[in-house]
């Protein structure tokens, strides 16, 4: 897949272009977290060509997805980028005791809602730098498959 440079803005955040999408990036920080859980997959219907076995990210490829993921808009999460049903969820509880919602999904996109705080203030997240496996890309115009290791 082939992307344009990305160009800076004077906040840090970078307009990125390929031929799928076209998101502002900026820089996010995640509030330390103590404790990370996560929960068990969830059954349900599938799309055509959707394995969610391929999918099965354990604590490191979460906690290397956070550190590599940009905040995106809610506008780009829910409209301009292209969504994978297969996903993960969990709950964290953070350095401050407070606990979070969080959620990663196959297509490198992912929300943190931390308690107590307005739904405006969740974190829609995207990591176009999240090329490894067990992440999914864009293979073809067509086709959402998993990124080879």
């Amino acid at each position: 897949m082939a992307q344009e440079a990305p160009d800076r803005s004077p906040s840090g955040c970078q307009k990125l272009a390929s031929e799928f999408y076209t998101v502002e990036l900026c820089p996010v920080t995640i509030p330390a977290i103590a404790k990370v859980q996560i929960d068990p997959p969830p059954r349900g219907e599938l799309g055509p060509g959707e394995d969610c076995t391929t999918f099965r990210p354990g604590l490191p490829e979460i906690r290397r997805f956070w550190a590599r993921a940009r905040q995106i808009s809610s506008q780009a999460y829910m409209h301009d980028l292209s969504w994978a049903r297969c996903g993960v969820a969990g709950t964290l509880t953070l350095r401050d005791g407070r606990k979070a919602d969080w959620h990663v999904s196959a297509a490198r996109m992912g929300t943190l809602r931390i308690e107590g705080e307005p739904e405006e203030k969740a974190l829609h997240l995207f990591c176009p730098d999240c090329n490894f496996a067990p992440f999914w890309d864009w293979n073809t115009g067509e086709e959402f498959l998993p990124v080879q290791p």
